[in-house]
């Protein structure tokens, strides 16, 4: 369709085309309908028109930090998912710092702190900001004292504005497909980057094999929650416009984009895929890197 209302956040093509219609959450019945387009140009996923910040407002307040509570459940009953130390490694090891480094990060839409805990106890002599919708987690109750936790409303236009602060990395995992316009989100995280910076961004891929294989049965195709989903080449040109607004000029190097390998255990994946009988048969300790269709997006600054 062509409308100057439907338009693909990531490239910016008017050519988007109905892909589900009327589609409601999964767990959260009364969250809905929604329609999803394709961009035809990039062949990212959008929810157009994006719900209203009322009804997501409410969907968040049944989730606990960052999580819906079926998510928190399984994460409890399966704590060998190491989901948390894979995206915490794959940062630390962009980051190329060595761990008595002294720099500051930001964690954009922290959830529950985990990630955000695990990079403090690695990189003791940096300082780093969480921020997110809600009040500091339990996971940073008792600190670590080089975390400080900000109460920001990440879906605000300019929330960047508010926080007064750059950093050397600055990472949102599991967030760029919950807002409800990824283009103003990727200029804000932008903003906050020194030269020489790092932007770590991970999200579902919707050109992935595994999305194309289940289709509406895909895990991360969560109607209403994960509103839009870019592919490489779509997160590519997204990060390349949001640079170029900020009035730099970035290159084609400064940008990457690519599917990942998620390290689960087997009883995790199982529960998700709505097995539990046979989850809870698992040994716990037996996990793999599965392709289940994560990708990792990432901005390096020059000096």
């Amino acid at each position: 369709m062509e409308d100057k209302d439907h338009f693909c956040f990531y490239c910016g093509s008017l050519d988007v085309r109905l892909a589900y219609a009327g589609r409601f959450h999964q767990r959260k019945k009364d969250h809905g309908p929604f329609d999803f387009y394709v961009c035809a140009n990039c062949g990212s996923g959008l929810t157009l028109p994006a719900p209203d910040p009322a009804a997501l407002a409410e969907l968040y307040r049944s989730f606990e930090f960052g999580l819906s509570k079926f998510t928190r459940e399984l994460l409890s009953a399966n704590p060998s998912a190491v989901w948390h130390e894979t995206c915490a490694r794959r940062i630390i090891t962009m980051s190329g710092r060595a761990r008595d480094d002294a720099f500051g990060w930001i964690d954009v839409g922290a959830g529950g702190g985990e990630i955000a805990r695990r990079l403090a106890e690695h990189f003791p002599r940096s300082k780093g900001l969480a921020i997110d919708i809600h009040d500091r987690p339990p996971t940073l109750a008792d600190g670590p004292a080089n975390v400080e936790w900000r109460r920001v409303d990440i879906a605000r236009d300019s929330f960047a504005g508010d926080l007064a602060r750059k950093a050397d990395v600055v990472f949102a995992i599991g967030v760029w497909e919950h807002v409800r316009r990824p283009d103003i989100f990727a200029k804000n995280v932008l903003s906050l980057l020194n030269p020489g910076g790092l932007l770590y961004v991970e999200t579902p891929n919707y050109g992935s094999l595994a999305r194309r294989v289940m289709g509406e049965r895909w895990p991360y195709f969560l109607p209403g929650e994960h509103l839009c989903m870019p592919t490489p080449k779509g997160a590519r040109l997204c990060l390349l416009r949001g640079l170029a607004s900020l009035g730099d000029h970035p290159s084609a190097s400064m940008v990457s984009a690519h599917p990942m390998l998620i390290r689960y255990s087997i009883g995790f994946v199982l529960a998700k895929f709505s097995m539990p009988a046979l989850a809870r048969v698992m040994p716990t300790n037996l996990y793999a890197r599965l392709p289940s269709g994560a990708m990792e997006s990432i901005v390096r600054l020059p000096a």
